[in-house]
């Protein structure tokens, strides 16, 4: 249930990330499309027009795009999976999630 819970969450976040990715991607386009430069009287786009906020929805949408889908290989490859039950009792160090990781016969 818990598995099913983390996949479900995770297919929205990457498809979040894609409908992201798509909308800015189209209006950066569309930007580069019709910006003519300051050399004609009448531009369509300012002088100062800011494409930071929309180069950055780009480029951060393509980050949690790639980070969902690897999330999602690996979530199904039963070799590099963790497994879901760790306890909370104290915490986890990279040490302690290697060492279980090798426990589980992932190198044999």
């Amino acid at each position: 249930m818990l598995e099913s819970a983390r996949t479900g969450l995770t297919i929205v976040a990457l498809l979040a990330g894609v409908t992201i990715l798509g909308v800015s991607a189209d209006a950066l386009a569309v930007y580069n499309a019709t910006n003519i430069g300051q050399d004609f009287l009448l531009p369509l786009w300012p002088d100062n027009f800011n494409l930071r906020p929309t180069v950055a929805l780009v480029a951060g949408s393509a980050i949690v795009v790639v980070a969902n889908a690897v999330g999602l290989l690996f979530g199904r490859v039963k070799v590099v999976s963790f497994p879901v039950r760790f306890t909370c009792t104290r915490r986890n160090s990279v040490a302690d999630l290697v060492s279980a990781w090798i426990r589980r016969g992932a190198f044999c």
